[in-house]
């Protein structure tokens, strides 16, 4: 496999590389028609002339766009409570390491008896 790696490694730059065009291609063609929606707007063109102008990306086979919607926290101080969860595997590392000797603040530590058996 380490034969072909370098092979792979440059088609996977090679494909991101084509993946990329396209999108900015795509984007480009979304605000050329969204300028240009707003100079229909602005002169009071009617819709119809709208619909025939329309800019389009030709349609490939076997190739589609998709969009996906993702976050990005800008500022982790500001986020709001109810978007924000514990760090669960941590704080059990914690309880088990510590014995519950350590004190943090609004967070209790305890001990849970458990029975274990074999079965036969």
């Amino acid at each position: 496999m380490d034969l072909f790696r370098p092979a792979e490694e440059k088609l996977a730059k090679s494909e991101e590389l084509i993946k990329n065009g396209l999108i900015d291609y795509e984007d480009e063609l979304e605000r050329q028609e969204e300028a240009r929606k707003a100079e229909l707007l602005e002169s009071g063109e009617e819709e119809d002339e709208e619909e025939q102008a329309k800019i389009e990306a030709p349609k490939v086979k076997g190739v589609s766009t998709k969009k996906i919607w993702k976050y990005r926290i800008t500022d982790v101080n500001l986020i709001p409570r109810e978007c924000m969860i514990p760090n669960e595997v941590m704080l059990g590392e914690l309880a088990r390491t510590t014995k519950g000797t350590i004190e943090i603040s609004r967070i209790e530590f305890y001990e849970e008896k458990v029975i274990a058996s074999e079965s036969s």
